[in-house]
């Protein structure tokens, strides 16, 4: 094999395993799981479900530094894979959250109003 054609294997294999390493961050993500949190905490999700709410936050706030974790290395050892499902949990768990806001509302009215009548006996 010639020299220029070494040089362009090397080359190319090298490329390969740049292009493996560098990862993209998830911004989308990051993006959507914020954007659940805020409309749960709008649909007051923190007062009526605030175990799930909770536990998206907490969920979001551990993808938040391992992507900066991620960040701090070196561009070609990157891997935000963690941090992407870590985002997209945070996501799920908060739009259950949000959903879960209403039905809670109406247990706990339930609940009050069973006490009160116990209260008035």
């Amino acid at each position: 094999m010639t020299f220029f054609k070494r040089f362009i294997v090397l080359g190319v294999g090298l490329s390969m395993i740049f292009m493996a390493g560098c990862s993209k961050e998830p911004v989308a993500d990051q993006a959507a799981a914020l954007k659940a949190l805020n409309d749960a905490k709008a649909a007051d999700a923190d007062v009526y479900a605030s175990e799930l709410y909770n536990s998206a936050q907490k969920l979001y706030d551990n993808a938040e530094k391992e992507m900066s974790q991620q960040k701090s290395k070196l561009f070609f050892t990157r891997n935000f894979s963690q941090a992407s499902k870590m985002f997209k949990e945070a996501l799920t768990t908060a739009k259950n959250a949000e959903e879960s806001v209403e039905e809670n509302k109406k247990m706990m009215k339930s609940e009050a109003d069973d006490l009160l009548a116990q209260a008035e006996i």
